[in-house]
């Protein structure tokens, strides 16, 4: 005999249940792939801004008169990019937010602060270095390569500009 279910019967099976929980983990599970995708292109965005205002300024210095200078201020509220002629700033480039520079200045530790460089007008290599971490010390010695790490804050996504001194050669590595 065959049963037969009232009109009036309130609830879901358990399998009902189940879908709806398995649609709402599905759609909480791609809003977080999205999001970490979001917060991960800002240190592609930084790295590449850095890496095009090196090679702005690079030719800048080799081609026109004057003395060209780029500096890069990082604090926790803001991170710019100044391009300078003779102590002039002409452009100013503000870098997302969302991101924490460092930089190894050639002998493997990692040092938060600003960086002011330029490069020789013939030959394109880093003629000048001042580097100021957060604690005030200063660093002027050019090493053989400086590298400044774009890492996003909610996110563990970290871009690189690696920057060649002796040759002023620069270019950027995501991971």
């Amino acid at each position: 005999m065959m049963q037969t279910l009232s009109r009036n019967q309130k609830g879901m099976t358990f399998i009902e249940m189940m879908i709806v929980i398995a649609i709402v983990a599905i759609v909480v599970s791609m809003t977080g792939i999205g999001i970490s995708f979001a917060y991960s292109k800002d240190a592609q965005v930084c790295a590449r801004s850095i890496d095009e205002q090196l090679s702005n300024l690079r030719m800048l210095s080799m081609g026109k008169q004057g003395t060209w200078e780029l500096e890069i201020q990082s604090n926790s509220s803001e991170n710019m990019i100044y391009v300078m002629q003779d102590g002039a700033i002409l452009e100013t480039v503000c870098l997302p937010r969302k991101v924490e520079l460092s930089y190894d200045i050639g002998d493997g530790v990692l040092q938060r602060g600003n960086m002011k460089l330029a490069f020789h007008k013939s030959e394109g290599s880093i003629g000048k270095l001042e580097f100021v971490t957060e604690s005030g010390s200063v660093i002027t010695t050019i090493p053989g390569y400086i590298t400044i790490y774009v890492k996003s804050d909610n996110a563990q996504k970290e871009a690189k500009v690696i920057l060649v001194t002796a040759t002023g050669k620069h270019y950027v590595e995501y991971e």
